[in-house]
C-alpha cells in the first residue's frame, strides 16, 4: 500500500494549488481552475481505488529501482523548471526592467526550496 499512499500524496500536492486558487482567487475562471484540481483528484482516486483493490500485490510489482527512477524524474523536472521560471522572470525584465519584479518571488521560492531541501537532507544524512 506504500505505492498507493505515495501516489495519492503526490497528486494531492499537485492539485492543491489549483484548488486553493480556484477557491480564493475570485477571478472569472476560478471555477474552472477549481474543477481542474477536482478532476486531478478524481482520476487519482480511481487509480487509488484500483491499487487498494489489488492490495499488497501492487507493492511487489513496483520495481526496486522505483525510488531512483522517481529521484531522477524529479531532478529532470527541477532542471526544466529552472529554465522555465528563469525565462519567465527574465523575459519581461528585459523589456520592462524593475517593473517586472512580480515574478521574482517564483525564482526566490524555487531556489529557497532547493536550498532548504539540500540543508535538510545534508543534516539528516
Amino acid at each position: 500500500m506504500k505505492n498507493a499512499r505515495n501516489m495519492i500524496l503526490l497528486v494531492v500536492a499537485l492539485a492543491l494549488p489549483y484548488l486553493i486558487v480556484g477557491l480564493f482567487s475570485g477571478g472569472p475562471n476560478a471555477a474552472r481552475t477549481f474543477q481542474a484540481g477536482l478532476l486531478m483528484i478524481v482520476i487519482a482516486a480511481i487509480a487509488f481505488g484500483w491499487m487498494i483493490w489489488r492490495g499488497k500485490k501492487v507493492d511487489p510489482e513496483a520495481d526496486e529501482r522505483e525510488r531512483l527512477i522517481l529521484q531522477r524524474a524529479m531532478a529532470f523536472a527541477f532542471y526544466v523548471m529552472l529554465i522555465a521560471v528563469g525565462t519567465y522572470f527574465m523575459w519581461p525584465f528585459a523589456t520592462a526592467g524593475s517593473a517586472a519584479d512580480a515574478s521574482l518571488w517564483l525564482v526566490a521560492i524555487q531556489w529557497g526550496s532547493f536550498l532548504t531541501g539540500y540543508i535538510y537532507n545534508s543534516v539528516r544524512m
